[in-house]
């Protein structure tokens, strides 16, 4: 799969809706990654029935819980600007109950998906991750072509490494990656661009990982032998 850069990533609001409706051909951001993860035309077809599963589930929800759910959104906006706690914390429970529906078909979208990939995909999904969430926080840069080239190599690499990685797992990494990027790929004038005058401390950032993985087997023993 050759290196594309980000613009390829940013599609509009109707190019995703149209992906949505998975019929036919895959378009918009689905179609980018049937293409970037390398899909086999039987993932494909997978990933259409998932789409579709996922937009009759929400096109429900929409029809029993829309006017429950947007009455909710608004007590929780005036419960926060009233700085009543107790109505808050009630109101932000009315609002999770009303899209909770909603979430669990997302949810199930996104493991029905995860399922389907291969390790070398996933890895190359997390590998995208890293590379769209740089590309934004380094846009003052003005990277050029073969930066951004470069950071999207970095980012495929560090990818397959980060293949099972979810939550403040996946979080961390892309922190760690974005100083590595700024201080491998950015030269002095970027760096200044961002504010950042220094050449990022990547290190500390994988260190910390490191070490957080090497605590996990005892800490896990401990708990074990105090059972």
């Amino acid at each position: 799969m050759g290196l594309m850069l980000l613009a390829t990533m940013i599609l509009s609001p109707s190019a995703w809706a149209e992906g949505d409706k998975a019929s036919g051909k895959l378009k918009g951001w689905h179609a980018f990654y049937a293409k970037e993860l390398n899909m086999t035309d039987e993932q494909i077809e997978q990933y259409k029935q998932m789409l579709a599963k996922r937009e009759a589930a929400e096109a429900k929800w929409k029809s029993e819980n829309k006017e429950k759910y947007e009455a909710a959104k608004k007590a929780v906006d005036e419960a926060k600007a009233s700085g009543d706690k107790a109505a808050y914390k009630q109101a932000k429970e009315a609002y999770y109950a009303a899209k909770k529906d909603k979430d669990d078909a997302n949810k199930a979208y996104e493991e029905a998906f995860e399922a389907m990939l291969t390790p070398e995909q996933k890895g190359y999904k997390i590998g995208l991750t890293l590379y769209n969430s740089v590309k934004w926080t380094t846009k003052k840069a003005d990277l050029s072509s073969e930066q951004e080239a470069k950071i999207k190599e970095m980012a495929i690499a560090e990818g397959a490494t980060l293949k099972d990685a979810k939550g403040k797992e996946l979080h961390q990494a892309k922190a760690a990656f974005k100083e590595k990027v700024i201080s491998e790929v950015l030269t002095a004038e970027q760096r200044e661009a961002l504010g950042n005058k220094g050449k990022g401390k990547p290190e500390k950032a994988m260190k910390e990982k490191k070490e957080k993985k090497e605590k996990a087997p005892k800490a896990k023993k401990e708990k074990k032998d105090k059972e």
